[in-house]
């Protein structure tokens, strides 16, 4: 038997033997073939928790205290403990709620992020800690602390942007609306977008996830006349921003690089001014006008 040649490919330069009809290392044609373009590459993305997850506690410690404080508030009004609601919209307001009114947001833009880590009772804050959890530790080994921090904060107040923008548009009567899940669905969308930056076919049931959760059983809850209200919108533009930032996210940063002290010096950033956007909340001078 002749012995076979080898030849080498003229993509990535890998040896094979002359009679294979593609590259053994790339998939490129060989001989007839070396027209034929290697199929796409599928990266595969570790949907893991990560290692280190200090900016999921921060922001979920964050909301917390937020709540509790709420909690608190109620029971001083004596309204006891707030399952729906605290049953005073001065309380949400307090602590950094959101009139989806544009002359009030222009006038208080940071309710924008403050809205984020308030919740209308027990029922709203545990569903959102739920899927808080559930998708924030892989987002943050998506992303790494800071770029986690920025995309939250991002994310969570383009919803409620996206909110004032549909009242605009539709000219529906101003309402309150606060809550994480704009933020929430910034992490879904991370996760998504990632996915499909990489082409791992993961992403087709993980959008069919996000479009149930944002689409079909928000306005079903809407549509079902029981008095809760889904801000779909808050949903939306929060989803499309956190897809944007995973489209990005299709290499971590080294640990060591000078991208990540700087994301983490503006995840820092993105923190402080939720803090600062809830002492100013506490400070508007809002809750008693409305009052009034």
């Amino acid at each position: 038997m002749a012995p076979s040649s080898v030849a080498p490919c003229p993509s990535c330069g890998a040896l094979n033997d002359e009679a294979f009809g593609r590259c053994v290392r790339c998939g490129a044609g060989l001989g007839p073939e070396a027209g034929v373009q290697a199929p796409p590459r599928v990266v595969k993305v570790q949907l893991a928790p990560a290692p280190s997850t200090l900016a999921t506690k921060a922001f979920g410690a964050l909301t917390a205290l937020v709540f509790a404080a709420q909690v608190g508030l109620s029971f001083a009004g004596g309204h006891g403990l707030p399952l729906m609601s605290t049953k005073d919209p001065r309380i949400e307001l307090r602590l950094g709620a959101m009139l989806a009114d544009p002359s009030l947001v222009l006038s208080e833009p940071f309710r924008l992020l403050s809205a984020v880590f308030v919740h209308f009772g027990v029922l709203h804050f545990a569903m959102n800690a739920y899927a808080y959890v559930d998708l924030a530790r892989v987002a943050e080994g998506l992303l790494g602390r800071g770029r986690f921090a920025v995309t939250y904060v991002l994310a969570g107040s383009a919803g409620f942007l996206a909110t004032v923008l549909t009242s605009m548009v539709t000219g529906d009567q101003p309402s309150l609306t606060a809550g994480a899940s704009g933020a929430i669905f910034g992490l879904m969308g991370v996760i998504l977008g990632s996915l499909a930056a990489r082409r791992d076919p993961r992403w087709k049931s993980f959008a069919m996830r996000a479009v149930f959760y944002s689409v079909l059983f928000g306005f079903a809850v809407n549509a079902s006349g029981t008095g809760i209200l889904v801000n779909n919108s808050a949903h939306l533009g929060g989803l499309a921003a956190g897809v944007v930032a995973g489209l990005f996210a299709k290499r971590p940063f080294s640990p060591v690089s000078a991208a990540t002290r700087a994301a983490n010096i503006a995840g820092g950033v993105a923190f402080a001014a939720s803090v600062a956007a809830i002492a100013l909340a506490w400070r508007s001078p809002l809750p008693q006008l409305i009052a009034r």
